[in-house]
């Protein structure tokens, strides 16, 4: 009798600790970083397309171009304008809702030919 009390005892403990594991591993899973890499061919003086990209409250969204020729847009979940930036470094937005952001890129009218670039999204 002691011995199926025990043996009860044990099983329970360990189906308590897998539910534990399972519940921590979900958690991980919800806070890994989330990256990807997207191809533009824009006409010189052209836009692309506002690209959504859904995130949640306190998210991070980093923005890396490969190159200082476009400029680009981000807009809020509300499509007010966060700030223009064409120098071609990477910047982080935190989400202050959960929505999406929206980033759109700019060719500038220099060129006679498309400009092609690619950027890297990073969404932590």
């Amino acid at each position: 009798m002691k011995k199926m009390i025990l043996a009860g005892a044990l099983t329970l403990a360990g189906i308590t600790g897998a539910t534990a594991f399972i519940t921590e591993t979900k958690v991980a899973a919800a806070t890994q970083v989330q990256k990807f890499t997207k191809f533009y061919s824009l006409q010189t003086g052209g836009s692309s397309e506002q690209e959504p990209i859904f995130l949640q409250k306190g998210q991070e969204l980093t923005i890396q171009p490969n190159s200082k020729t476009p400029s680009y847009s981000v807009y809020d979940s509300n499509h007010n304008l966060i700030g223009r930036y064409s120098d071609g470094y990477g910047r982080i937005f935190t989400a202050k809702t959960d929505g999406n952001m929206y980033v759109q890129f700019h060719a500038p009218y220099v060129y006679y030919s498309p400009v092609s670039f690619s950027v890297t999204y990073t969404i932590q």
